[in-house]
């Protein structure tokens, strides 16, 4: 069986998987998605702080056979529930609204 080497050029805490024995290449696209998502999953805060990630398979020899380009970028509503109180539904209580602070009350 070939054997495939998957490197996260963004890694920091060194994932990256080599010897893999896999039957054919369509199976190791369906590793290397499987391996991205995990390391997304266990690294997410660096993922998501909208750096590109690129994941490069290459066989035994070390030649690239396919790469994955994956970008993670937070929505400014995303954003909005980092704000102290949002996510407990008690904002409004402890800060002002921006309409408040507009001179907009009432609109």
């Amino acid at each position: 069986m070939p054997t495939y080497n998957f490197k996260l050029n963004d890694l920091a805490n060194n994932s990256n998987r080599t010897g893999v024995e896999l039957k054919d290449l369509a199976e190791a696209k369906c590793e290397a998605m499987k391996f991205a998502a995990s390391v997304v999953c266990n690294s997410a805060v660096e993922f998501w702080d909208a750096r590109e990630w690129t994941l490069t398979v290459t066989d035994d020899a070390g030649l690239a056979l396919f790469s994955l380009l994956l970008l993670g970028s937070e929505g400014p509503s995303a954003q909005d529930l980092s704000r102290p109180g949002f996510r407990e539904g008690t904002f409004d209580k402890h800060h002002k609204s921006d309409e408040t602070n507009l001179g907009m009350d009432g609109c």
